[in-house]
């Protein structure tokens, strides 16, 4: 796979539509000029190697797609790595978060920098959910910010960095 890059002018419609993410190597997620690009549903695949959000020109990713199944899906070894910017798990699609398909640990981490991933809903709760016995850490560089009800699962997700509750978030079982 290669990498994506959008132009500032340029206009990107998701229409609750998954972006798949494969391969063996690093790939970049660029908005030119910096920005935020936003997909519906968003799938890493990758056997090897990360995906990374830019960190020159700084770009921050939203998932918000508001019909589907989860937003973020890890289905390989392949890591996210934030590299000091923002991942916001959003939309309006009930019951979505994150899932982990297959066995293995599934990252999301942050170097260089200090990286955040944001949950929030206006309408439903998020959660993580694994199939296949698979495990999320986020790493030490990674601050987990509740904005709404998160389920983490049980024995499912491991926070090496730091968790804060906003308003309006909480840790559900």
């Amino acid at each position: 796979g290669g990498n994506w890059l959008r132009n500032t002018n340029g206009t990107f419609t998701h229409n609750d539509r998954l972006v798949t993410f494969t391969g063996t190597t690093d790939q970049t997620i660029t908005v030119a000029g910096g920005g935020i690009e936003t997909f519906g549903l968003l799938q890493v695949n990758k056997t090897a190697g990360e995906l990374r959000l830019s960190s020159s020109p700084a770009t921050d990713v939203s998932v918000a797609a508001t019909a589907g199944t989860a937003l973020l899906q890890m289905n390989n070894v392949g890591a996210l790595n934030l590299q000091g910017q923002t991942l916001n798990i959003a939309g309006t699609a009930a019951s979505s978060g994150i899932s982990v398909t297959g066995p293995g640990v599934r990252t999301v981490l942050s170097s260089p920098g200090t990286g955040f991933v944001n949950f929030s809903s206006a309408a439903a709760n998020r959660e993580i959910t694994s199939t296949g016995g698979g495990t999320l850490t986020f790493g030490s560089s990674v601050v987990v910010n509740l904005n709404t009800a998160v389920n983490f699962g049980s024995s499912i997700s491991t926070i090496q960095g730091q968790l804060r509750m906003n308003a309006g978030g909480s840790v559900t079982a």
